[in-house]
């Protein structure tokens, strides 16, 4: 059985402050199902992530041209194939682990989805528990999300590449373009917040879809209630950034000790790391995104009671004015 406390309740109006404390609350006092829920798809995005931070540092001499001359005209094109297959990798695993995040996510979700009915949050029955339905709908809100967030990233990593890099190297000489740029990206950021309440209704309940619900919601999530989004979200990145700092601090290390070895070997000295850097590569950013996908996944919590006090405060709008309305009409008639 799981925790039922008036903290749990979903539908109920919070403050900014009440919303981030009921989703840590419920986090952390059901994290034993949480855990036995999920560890499985966590396995498998920390494969993932150890397999990527692998790849990025073994081929960092190819990817930054630090490889051997050759003469033969056969062996000059081996570097451009291994790039290229180093790349494809790369960018295989980027999607395999974007799959099993999500699929960790709609894990913990699921649960929120008992919750929602029942105010408790279940010990799942087997180590291997997986809810098809929920991974599903939470796949396609986080594809249809991107679909969304595609259009200014791109925008924003063209005007990077062309204008904005170059502007960097003189900052004082550009402080009116930079200015407006940095506005730019807040403003964008604002108007896609209600996303992330929005996504998760849709998840929630299984008889919507997420276009026209989108539609229907987005202007009222981003009129009336911005403030209390960005409030929750705000502090949710402070919370995350510092225990992800501290969590992901050996994957750092290695990280810096992976670059550092390998800008001396650009300058001439020897590589100098052990035989076994690779495996302690591998295990410790397999521990790392281990570790992050947990921290990560507080947010889910957090995201569903923000939902929760967004969706009372409107049915309680909308009662406020059937009342307001029947009376008028009520006078009317008198």
């Amino acid at each position: 059985m799981g925790n039922k406390t008036s903290l749990d309740t979903l539908f109920k109006s919070r403050s900014t402050g009440n919303i981030i404390k009921s989703g840590y609350k419920l986090y952390t006092e059901n994290f034993r199902s949480i855990f036995k829920a999920s560890w499985h798809t966590a396995v498998l995005y920390s494969i993932a992530c150890a397999i990527l931070g692998t790849l990025s540092f073994t081929s960092l001499p190819l990817l930054t041209g630090l490889v051997p001359a050759t003469n033969g005209p056969s062996e000059s094109i081996m570097p451009a194939i291994e790039l290229i297959i180093t790349f494809a990798a790369i960018i295989i695993m980027l999607i395999a682990g974007g799959l099993f995040e999500t699929a960790f996510y709609s894990r913990g979700i699921s649960l929120l989805v008992h919750h929602s009915a029942t105010n408790t949050i279940p010990v799942p029955k087997g180590w291997f528990t997986f809810d098809m339905n929920t991974a599903w709908r939470t796949l396609k809100a986080v594809l249809s999300c991107l679909a969304i967030v595609i259009v200014p990233a791109t925008a924003f990593g063209c005007f990077w590449k062309f204008r904005l890099s170059m502007m960097l190297i003189e900052p004082s000489a550009h402080v009116l373009t930079l200015a407006l740029a940095f506005t730019s990206v807040c403003i964008v950021a604002i108007i896609l917040l209600p996303l992330a309440p929005i996504s998760m209704k849709y998840v929630l309940n299984a008889g919507t879809r997420f276009w026209p619900l989108l539609a229907r919601e987005y202007t009222v999530y981003l009129r009336r209630y911005t403030g209390k989004i960005i409030g929750v979200g705000f502090v949710c990145a402070i919370i995350i950034t510092v225990v992800e700092h501290v969590t992901a601090l050996p994957a750092s290390v290695i990280t810096m000790a992976n670059i550092q070895a390998y800008i001396g070997m650009a300058n001439g000295d020897p590589l100098g790391m052990p035989d076994y850097i690779t495996a302690l590569t591998a295990g410790t950013f397999f521990i790392a995104g281990f570790m992050k996908a947990y921290v990560r996944m507080s947010i889910v919590f957090v995201t569903y009671y923000l939902y929760g006090a967004i969706e009372t405060d409107e049915n309680g709008r909308r009662q406020m004015a059937e009342t307001v309305y029947k009376t008028d009409n009520r006078n009317q008639t008198l």
